[in-house]
């Protein structure tokens, strides 16, 4: 199976099973993901784990793509934070602005399942990752349970076929 059925026939099966939403950071990866699982359906919430440390231009371009592709945009409110946590722990750090809002968001929103578009050639810790991994525990602010699935369609793809998808169906980036 070729990696684009591979990846449809990933997303086509959670979509069956599972309330989903997409995490959507706007990068190359994401729109990619968020094009294919547009394909298959027209109305998953999309989440954006907004820490608002990001580039106006990422701001920008998602207004953009959100009005054009009338997505339905839900964004992660993350807390105050001090330059010097990210300093002294930058797992601490990313685990209060992105992980814990980014997981109450999902159990507000009532999803049982989130698309990632993450590949196994990004790093050597996702290059163990599963096509499905449960995620589950209690965050730390408010005590709110989580437990969902995050399916990852385009884990097999390289950054060369992120690119190539981008060129044939012409999108944005």
């Amino acid at each position: 199976m070729n990696k684009l059925k591979r990846a449809d026939s990933i997303i086509r099966k959670a979509l069956k099973r599972w309330r989903c939403g997409i995490a959507c950071s706007f990068g190359k990866d994401s729109i990619t993901l968020l094009h294919l699982v547009r394909q298959q359906t027209d109305s998953i919430p999309v989440l954006f784990a907004d820490t608002h440390v990001k580039f106006r231009e990422t701001y920008d371009f998602a207004e953009r793509i959100v009005g054009e592709w009338g997505l339905k945009l839900h964004r992660t409110t993350a807390p105050a934070w001090d330059k010097a946590i990210w300093e002294r722990d930058k797992a601490k750090c990313c685990y209060q602005l992105k992980v814990e809002p980014f997981n109450n968001l999902v159990s507000e929103l009532g999803l049982d399942a989130v698309f990632v578009a993450i590949r196994r050639d990004e790093h050597p810790a996702r290059a163990k990752a599963s096509y499905v991994d449960r995620m589950g525990g209690v965050t730390h602010i408010e005590r709110v349970e989580f437990d969902h699935q995050r399916v990852h369609p385009l884990l097999d793809w390289t950054e060369t076929d992120v690119w190539d998808y981008i060129q044939a169906h012409r999108l944005p980036y």
